[in-house]
């Protein structure tokens, strides 16, 4: 697996990679483009299938939610994130990120935003640490939880294929 520093520098590449195609193909700012998870699951699985190569790398979909206030904390939600959720048969929330399947591990190169996000929504972070600039993990844990749900991950497949992206998504590697 990469160490800390090579994931950073594979990190630093993608976010770059994915501002530059935003802003070119979308003329939109990284931050008040909605679906943004999904071109830096697609363009993180390529750098990451550079540096692993013959590694086996699926994009996944579903709902994640982070911790953003401590339990001892006064306030009414210490999680926020997004939720698979269909409304008039069309999916109006979902969130993507990349799975090394054969090691079960999740990686997600989208978290850096979140505290952004969460202002634009009118949502406050209260934790004292800076969300962190990516994930890397086997599990869910108490500040963190992505869950993969089969019909957001077909959702993924359809949205990237009208992007142009050849996106491979098997239900079945859900972790």
């Amino acid at each position: 697996m990469l160490n800390d520093t090579a994931m950073q520098i594979v990190a630093n590449k993608v976010r770059k990679l994915v501002a530059l195609n935003v802003k070119e193909i979308f003329k939109m700012d990284l931050l008040a483009f909605g679906g943004a998870c999904m071109h830096f699951a697609y363009h993180g699985a390529q750098a990451l299938q550079e540096q692993l190569p013959g590694e086996p790398i699926s994009l996944q979909a579903g709902s994640v939610r982070w911790r953003i206030a401590n339990e001892d904390q006064n306030v009414e939600n210490k999680w926020w994130g997004y939720e698979w959720n269909m409304q008039h048969g069309e999916p109006i929330e979902y969130h993507c990120w990349i799975a090394l399947t054969k090691r079960n591990m999740i990686v997600d190169f989208s978290t850096f935003m979140i505290k952004e996000l969460m202002r634009n929504q009118g949502v406050t972070w209260y934790l004292p640490s800076q969300p962190p600039p990516f994930i890397v993990t086997t599990e869910n844990n108490d500040m963190h939880e992505y869950i993969a749900v089969p019909a957001a991950c077909l959702e993924l497949r359809r949205r990237a294929n009208e992007y142009g992206h050849i996106v491979l998504v098997d239900a079945n590697d859900m972790n």
